[in-house]
Protein backbone atom coordinates (compact mmCIF):
# COMPACT_ATOMS: atom_id res chain seq x y z
CA UNK A 1 0.00 0.00 0.00
CA UNK A 2 1.39 2.91 -0.83
CA UNK A 3 1.65 5.89 1.92
CA UNK A 4 -0.25 9.02 0.57
CA UNK A 5 1.86 11.08 2.83
CA UNK A 6 5.10 10.59 1.08
CA UNK A 7 3.57 11.49 -2.03
CA UNK A 8 4.32 14.96 -4.21
CA UNK A 9 2.41 16.67 -6.01
CA UNK A 10 2.99 16.90 -9.87
CA UNK A 11 2.08 20.14 -11.46
CA UNK A 12 0.87 20.04 -15.30
CA UNK A 13 0.84 22.83 -16.63
CA UNK A 14 -1.97 22.97 -19.56
CA UNK A 15 -1.43 26.45 -20.98
CA UNK A 16 -1.00 30.47 -20.14
CA UNK A 17 -3.08 32.53 -22.60
CA UNK A 18 -2.80 35.98 -23.03
CA UNK A 19 -6.09 38.44 -23.29
CA UNK A 20 -6.43 41.89 -22.93
CA UNK A 21 -9.27 43.61 -20.92
CA UNK A 22 -11.59 47.15 -21.70
CA UNK A 23 -8.49 49.09 -18.93
CA UNK A 24 -5.91 47.81 -21.56
CA UNK A 25 -4.41 46.27 -18.38
CA UNK A 26 -2.94 42.87 -19.50
CA UNK A 27 -4.39 39.43 -18.00
CA UNK A 28 -4.16 35.92 -18.77
CA UNK A 29 -6.16 32.51 -17.94
CA UNK A 30 -3.58 29.75 -16.17
CA UNK A 31 -4.96 26.18 -16.45
CA UNK A 32 -3.41 23.03 -15.09
CA UNK A 33 -3.93 19.74 -13.61
CA UNK A 34 -2.86 18.11 -10.43
CA UNK A 35 -1.93 14.77 -10.19
CA UNK A 36 0.46 12.57 -7.66
CA UNK A 37 3.22 10.65 -8.58
CA UNK A 38 1.80 7.60 -10.40
CA UNK A 39 -0.28 10.45 -12.53
CA UNK A 40 -3.39 9.94 -10.37
CA UNK A 41 -5.77 12.76 -10.89
CA UNK A 42 -6.07 14.31 -7.29
CA UNK A 43 -9.67 15.88 -6.68
CA UNK A 44 -10.40 18.65 -4.48
CA UNK A 45 -6.92 20.07 -4.10
CA UNK A 46 -6.70 23.78 -2.92
CA UNK A 47 -4.86 25.39 -5.88
CA UNK A 48 -3.51 29.11 -4.92
CA UNK A 49 -1.78 31.65 -7.15
CA UNK A 50 0.31 34.33 -5.41
CA UNK A 51 1.31 37.34 -6.93
CA UNK A 52 4.99 39.08 -6.26
CA UNK A 53 2.57 41.49 -4.11
CA UNK A 54 1.21 38.60 -1.86
CA UNK A 55 -2.45 38.76 -3.01
CA UNK A 56 -3.68 35.18 -3.04
CA UNK A 57 -6.34 33.57 -5.47
CA UNK A 58 -8.14 30.17 -4.91
CA UNK A 59 -9.92 27.40 -6.80
CA UNK A 60 -10.25 23.97 -6.28
CA UNK A 61 -9.00 20.63 -8.80
CA UNK A 62 -12.14 19.23 -10.30
CA UNK A 63 -13.33 15.81 -10.99
CA UNK A 64 -10.61 15.45 -13.54
CA UNK A 65 -7.95 17.00 -11.06
CA UNK A 66 -8.23 20.45 -12.96
CA UNK A 67 -7.96 23.70 -12.45
CA UNK A 68 -8.38 27.26 -13.76
CA UNK A 69 -7.22 31.04 -13.02
CA UNK A 70 -9.01 33.77 -14.94
CA UNK A 71 -8.31 37.11 -15.28
CA UNK A 72 -4.36 37.18 -13.28
CA UNK A 73 -2.81 40.29 -14.06
CA UNK A 74 0.54 39.45 -15.67
CA UNK A 75 3.45 38.99 -13.68
CA UNK A 76 5.34 36.21 -11.84
CA UNK A 77 3.58 33.98 -9.04
CA UNK A 78 3.74 31.15 -7.03
CA UNK A 79 1.79 28.27 -7.58
CA UNK A 80 1.06 25.89 -4.30
CA UNK A 81 -1.20 22.91 -4.42
CA UNK A 82 -2.57 20.89 -1.26
CA UNK A 83 -4.43 18.28 -0.07
CA UNK A 84 -5.06 16.16 2.77
CA UNK A 85 -2.60 12.79 3.13
CA UNK A 86 -0.15 15.02 0.19
CA UNK A 87 2.84 16.85 0.73
CA UNK A 88 2.31 20.66 -0.42
CA UNK A 89 3.82 21.09 -3.85
CA UNK A 90 4.87 24.60 -4.79
CA UNK A 91 6.39 26.23 -7.91
CA UNK A 92 8.09 29.22 -8.00
CA UNK A 93 8.64 31.90 -10.43
CA UNK A 94 5.52 31.13 -12.61
CA UNK A 95 5.58 33.62 -15.52
CA UNK A 96 2.05 35.08 -16.45
CA UNK A 97 1.94 36.82 -20.03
Amino acid sequence: MRNLKNLLFTFLVIGIFSNYSFAQESTATLRGQVVDQQNAIIIGATVEAVDSKGQIKTVVSDSNGEYIFKNLTAGTYTIRANQDGFTLFEKTNVEVK
